[in-house]
């Protein structure tokens, strides 16, 4: 795979969903975040409203990833999961 490119896992308990998306590791998170949660609602149809307070933390640890780092400064790489809060 490209190595601007990861594919991570993002699991929303709200809606016990889970997906695959493709992200840019050098990415700052609040932009990729950004891009999920349209994605998300998209996909979604309406099943699941956003909201400006949604985080992003680390699956297996519960690690809040801050939103002005990128993904590969957090270590999220290929096969990360991360929850949508």
């Amino acid at each position: 795979m490209d190595k601007n490119k990861c594919i991570i896992e993002v699991y929303i308990p709200a809606v016990l969903k889970r997906f695959d998306v493709v992200v840019n590791p050098k990415s700052k998170m609040y932009v990729i975040q950004i891009l999920i949660l349209k994605l998300v609602g998209d996909l979604l149809d309406g099943c699941y409203l956003p909201s400006d307070n949604s985080i992003f933390v680390n699956f297996e640890n519960g690690e809040i990833y801050d939103i002005n780092m990128t993904a590969e400064e957090q270590n999220i790489s290929n096969g990360s999961c991360l929850m949508l809060l």
